[in-house]
């Protein structure tokens, strides 16, 4: 903001009158979204892309199988977490650890401590759960400022300060639910009042505008008759044929030597 307000004075005084914390997640009073991708939502539709052409009852049924396999892995794969918190959010603090190492605590008081890292100050308070860096409150995993407390206080294990729905019993509880099987589609009733759908054309059409072919003859030209070099009727080609071809029987070699020789004798 100092380089704002030395760069473009007008924008920073705007910003700083619609007050940070509304603009700002490192200024706002409340806990807010810190991870926010659509990555689950892209690696979906990538999963589908064969089947959105299918009928809807069919792509239910293909998103349905989808969700039950990835539940039953999920399931299997809570059941054998190594640590009490996800193994994502496990790699976030062991990262944190060994960068906080070399971090100075200081104590105020029974909750309160103040870690210096070379660089910043920063005030930790373990009763309210608050960091002044705010990253343990912004994304529910402790910061190095707190993890460096925990060193400091002969705590070899922080996850207690992580969120509860980082760890394991709300990870299983996320897959508990089972997801029943609907059988083949060939089984399923069909009520009598209900009419089948046509499915819907799928052709794709070729970019660009259509080309016409339908040309307007020139003055006193007589319209062409088009015969099919397959059948040798009128009004279609050979593309278009529907007759069935019955190609002439083979003739050897050998006879048809014969015959010519038979004639220039």
């Amino acid at each position: 903001m100092n380089i704002l307000s030395s760069v473009q004075p007008e924008a920073y005084e705007k910003l700083m009158e619609a007050d940070p914390a509304r603009w700002s997640r490192a200024h706002y009073p409340r806990t807010r979204y810190n991870y926010y991708t659509s990555n689950s939502v892209e690696y979906l539709n990538a999963c589908t892309v064969m089947y959105r052409n299918l009928p809807i009852t069919m792509l239910t049924d293909t998103y349905r199988d989808m969700v039950q396999k990835w539940y039953f892995n999920r399931r299997t794969a809570a059941a054998k977490m190594k640590y009490e918190i996800t193994d994502w959010a496990a790699d976030k603090v062991e990262k944190r650890k060994r960068k906080s190492v070399r971090w100075v605590v200081y104590g105020i008081n029974q909750f309160q401590y103040q870690v210096s890292d070379g660089l910043y100050n920063r005030e930790v308070n373990l009763m309210n759960n608050e960091c002044e860096c705010r990253k343990w409150q912004l994304s529910g995993i402790p910061c190095g400022n707190v993890i460096a407390v925990c060193r400091f206080l002969g705590l070899t294990n922080c996850e207690q300060y992580v969120q509860d729905w980082f760890k394991k019993e709300k990870y299983q509880a996320t897959y508990a639910e089972s997801i029943q099987f609907f059988g083949n589609f060939n089984e399923w009733e069909y009520p009598s009042h209900i009419h089948p759908v046509t499915p819907p054309n799928m052709d794709n059409p070729q970019p660009g505008r259509p080309k016409n072919t339908n040309r307007i003859p020139s003055q006193g030209e007589e319209p062409t008759t088009r015969h099919c070099t397959r059948c040798n009727e009128v009004g279609h080609t050979r593309q278009r044929c529907n007759k069935s071809f019955v190609p002439d029987p083979p003739v050897h070699k050998d006879k048809c030597c014969r015959t010519f020789l038979n004639k220039n004798a």
